[in-house]
C-alpha cells in the first residue's frame, strides 16, 4: 500500500534503471497533467527549464518505509525514490498502474 506523502520528497534520486522493461514502457505514458487530474496538485519543483525541471512531482510512502515517485525531466518521467528495493518498484509501477486503469 502507498499513501499519497509530497512532503517526503527530500534526498530521492532518479531510480528509473531499477526498473524491469516492462515498467520502463509503462512510465513513458505518464504525464503531469493526468497525474494532477488523478492525484490532485503534485509538489512544485522549482522552475529551472535550463535544467529540465518544470513539472509538478507526486511522491508515496511505502508500508516500510519507502518512498518513491514519479517526477519530470525535460518533458519525460523519471522514477524517484529513496530507502526502497527492487520489489518495492515493482509494487509501486503497480500500484500506479491500477490507479490509473481504475480512473479510465
Amino acid at each position: 500500500m502507498f499513501i499519497l506523502s509530497n512532503s517526503e520528497s527530500c534526498d530521492t534520486a532518479n531510480i528509473t534503471y531499477a526498473l524491469d522493461s516492462e515498467h520502463k514502457s509503462l512510465l513513458t505514458t505518464f504525464n503531469s497533467h493526468e497525474f494532477e487530474k488523478l492525484f490532485g496538485p503534485g509538489l512544485s519543483t522549482e522552475d529551472d527549464a535550463e535544467s529540465g525541471y518544470v513539472e509538478d512531482e507526486w511522491y508515496w510512502e511505502g508500508c516500510d518505509g519507502a518512498i518513491l515517485g514519479i517526477g519530470w525531466r525535460f518533458g519525460k518521467a523519471r522514477l524517484r525514490g529513496k530507502n526502497w528495493d527492487v520489489v518495492d518498484t515493482y509494487e509501486f509501477m503497480e500500484f500506479l498502474r491500477s490507479q490509473i486503469n481504475a480512473n479510465m
